[in-house]
This record gives C-alpha cells, sequence and structure tokens, in this order.
C-alpha cells in the first residue's frame, strides 16, 4: 500500500498476508521523499517478485482485519511492526467493501504453508493444541534441496 503525502513523500505500509493460516506474517512502514527514491528502493525489488495491482483502500482494510481475526482464533498474533503499516489503512472502512475474503486453506481447515523463515515446529504445536493432529493441512519443505516425487493418488 503506497500513498502520496502533501509534501510529496510517499508513505508504504508493506504486508505478507496469510489468509489459510498465519494471517499477518510480516508487515513494515517505510517513507521515502520522493516518487523515485520509492521506486528504486522499494517498487522496483518488489516488481521484481510480484507484479502490483492497484486495490481499493477499504479492501485492503478488509483483507488485513480478517487475516488477523482468523489467525487469532488459530492462536495467531499479528507481528509487532504491525502497527505501524496499519497507519497507511487509516481512514479505510472495512464494512465499506462487499467483497468476501477466503479464510482457510483447503477443505474447511487452515493450510500451514512453511515459509524459509518460519518456525515449523512451533506453528505445528500451536495448530496440534488448537485443533488435533487432523484439524488442519500442511506443507513443509522436506530439507536438502533434493527433489522429491510421490506417487499419484
Amino acid at each position: 500500500m503506497a500513498r502520496r503525502s502533501r509534501k510529496g513523500q510517499i508513505a508504504t505500509g508493506t504486508f505478507l498476508i496469510d489468509l489459510g493460516c498465519l494471517g499477518i506474517k510480516s508487515a513494515f512502514a517505510s517513507l521515502f521523499n520522493t516518487q523515485r527514491e520509492y521506486k528504486q528502493k522499494l517498487r522496483d525489488a518488489m516488481m521484481a517478485r510480484q507484479d502490483m495491482i492497484k486495490a481499493d483502500l477499504d479492501l485492503v482494510a478488509k483483507i488485513t482485519r480478517e487475516a488477523i481475526a482468523y489467525a487469532k482464533e488459530l492462536g495467531f498474533k499479528r507481528p509487532p511492526d504491525y502497527r505501524d503499516a496499519v497507519l497507511m489503512l487509516g481512514d479505510a472502512d472495512p464494512d465499506a467493501c462487499d467483497v468476501p475474503i477466503p479464510l482457510g486453506g483447503k477443505d474447511g481447515k487452515p493450510f500451514f504453508i512453511a515459509g524459509p523463515y518460519d518456525n515449523v515446529d512451533q506453528i505445528m504445536a500451536k495448530l496440534e493444541r488448537k485443533l488435533g493432529p487432523d484439524g488442519f493441512h500442511l506443507l513443509v519443505p522436506i530439507g536438502g534441496g533434493e527433489e522429491v516425487f510421490l506417487p499419484d493418488e
């Protein structure tokens, strides 16, 4: 989320959101003095990984709100830097957005997909305590970088 101030600065709130399980995985806020600085230091790097699209501010606020609520039900907290990034959504009204937000992962159960910085053991233990060993789906790397082929089901 990027917004221009009256002084021409670009303020951003960046969120990595997991609607399947963990909610807000990471968030950070940034302030750039010029559009050029914003483009060089943040936007170009992000665009190299993922296309950016225009989104309604109310929709972004609804996605973040719903992700946080879902993750909280599972016992996960939002990251500390969220409080700075969410300032970019200050005048948004998530209730004004009628777009449904798809929560949960697969077959009505949370779906934990382990990322490179996730504490897999801690997350799985929390999910097992809350939902039982069969109450969620997961996808975790098996290490070593080798390819593994599983028979078709």
